[in-house]
C-alpha cells in the first residue's frame, strides 16, 4: 500500500564503485529464455519497468548476476533483492539491490542498485551501477543486540509493514512504496531499514530508490528516523 511522507532527503554520496576497465559480457549456458519474473500489475517507473512482486532472488536471476559479474575486479558485489524487471528488444533487464565493497583496506560495505540484461541469445551484461545508497552497517554476529542484522528474507514482514504504515501515516510530500526489508536492529524497540520506491509529489517527478529507517518503540509507536536517497538511470 502506498504511503505519502514529507521528509528532508540527504544528498547521495558521489562515489563510483566500478573500478578498473570496461565491464565484459559473458554467455549463459543454453536454456529456455525465462519470462519476466512475477511483478506487480502497475509500472513502478517509466520505461515499462515493473516492480517485482517478490524481491527474493530466483535461481535464474542469480545465474544472470553471476555471469554478468564474472571476472570483475576492484569491487565485490553480493545480490540482495530483485527490485524490478522489464522486457526489451534486446532481452530481459533486471534491477537488483546489491551489497558492494571496494577492494581497498578499510572499505565499508554499501547498498547499490545495479541493472543487468540477459540477452535473447544468452549473453549476460551489466548495464548500470548506481551510486551508493547507504552503508549496510551489518554485524554478522548472530543474534547480537544493538547491531544491525541482515533480514533473513528481503520480503516485507507483517511487523515491518505495520511499523512502516504507522510511521508514514498522515505525512505528505513524497510517495514511498516499501519494496524490500534490508535489516533490523533491536534496541529499546526495533529499527527497520526498508528500501522504498520514492516519488516526490509534483508533476513529472520520476521514481527513485530510498532507504528509509523506521523506529518502533516498545509501546508500539513508530516514526521515520532517516531517509537516504539514490538515483538510477
Amino acid at each position: 500500500m502506498k504511503k505519502t511522507v514529507s521528509v528532508c532527503m540527504t544528498a547521495v554520496m558521489a562515489l563510483s564503485l566500478l573500478a578498473g576497465g570496461a565491464v565484459q559480457a559473458y554467455a549463459l549456458s543454453a536454456e529456455t529464455v525465462e519470462p519476466v519474473s512475477a511483478v506487480a500489475e502497475e509500472n513502478c517507473i517509466s520505461g515499462s519497468w515493473k516492480r517485482a512482486s517478490d524481491p527474493a532472488l530466483t535461481e535464474k536471476v542469480r545465474k544472470v548476476f553471476d555471469k554478468a559479474f564474472e571476472g570483475l575486479e576492484g569491487v565485490s558485489y553480493t545480490p540482495v533483492a530483485l527490485l524490478a524487471s522489464r522486457t526489451t528488444g534486446s532481452g530481459i533487464q533486471y534491477r537488483i539491490l546489491c551489497k558492494a565493497t571496494v577492494a581497498v583496506p578499510g572499505a565499508q560495505e554499501e547498498y547499490v542498485v545495479v541493472t543487468l540484461q540477459r540477452g535473447w541469445l544468452g549473453k549476460a551484461e551489466i548495464l548500470d551501477i548506481g551510486d551508493p545508497l547507504c552503508l549496510t552497517n551489518l554485524d554478522y554476529e548472530e543474534g547480537a543486540v544493538g547491531t544491525w542484522q541482515e533480514a533473513k528474507s528481503p520480503s516485507m514482514t507483517e511487523e515491518a509493514t505495520a511499523a512502516f504504515n504507522k510511521a508514514t501515516e498522515g505525512f505528505v510530500g513524497v510517495d514511498y512504496v516499501p519494496v524490500a526489508l534490508l535489516s533490523t536492529q533491536t534496541v529499546a524497540g526495533t529499527n527497520y531499514r526498508i528500501l522504498c520506491e520514492a516519488t516526490t509529489v509534483y508533476p513529472g517527478a520520476e521514481m527513485h530508490y530510498a532507504v528509509v529507517n523506521v523506529y518502533e518503540s516498545l509501546e508500539g509507536n513508530a516514526n521515520i528516523i532517516s531517509v537516504t536517497d539514490g538515483y538510477v538511470s
